[in-house]
């Protein structure tokens, strides 16, 4: 997947990323879900990775480097592909302050849909 930007230190499954992203969206995420069209077993899969999440606790530290680093990941690549603000992934107390990703999330879900779909492909191909 040409484009593609590691960012993280510790190695996330394409599906953990993309629940934690959907997470992090919250009612957003539909959107993306339908701009996704997965096949039942990819719903199955990242379902299964969505429930394996459990509940965010902000207190948890490999919940937030966890969170910090899918969107920073998610940035990188939107910024690549200029479909995403440049801003680095901020503080989660200034999160609301980064308005311009969640209004392309809302706006054109189908774009941030292929981020997630270069993760579910690295998962498919064992990178």
């Amino acid at each position: 997947m040409q484009g593609f930007v590691k960012s993280s230190e510790i190695r996330y499954s394409g599906y953990e990323k993309a629940a934690v992203l959907l997470a992090e969206l919250g009612s957003a995420s539909e959107r993306l879900l339908q701009a996704l069209d997965l096949s039942d077993l990819e719903k199955n899969k990242l379902s299964k990775a969505m429930r394996s999440l459990g509940h965010y606790n902000a207190n948890d530290m490999e919940h937030v480097k966890r969170e910090q680093a899918v969107l920073n990941e998610a940035l990188l690549y939107g910024a690549r592909k200029n479909i995403l603000s440049k801003k680095p992934v901020v503080p989660a107390e200034a999160r609301d302050k980064n308005k311009e990703m969640w209004q392309t999330v809302k706006n054109e879900p189908d774009k941030v849909a292929n981020l997630l779909k270069v993760w579910l492909e690295e998962e498919k191909s064992g990178k």
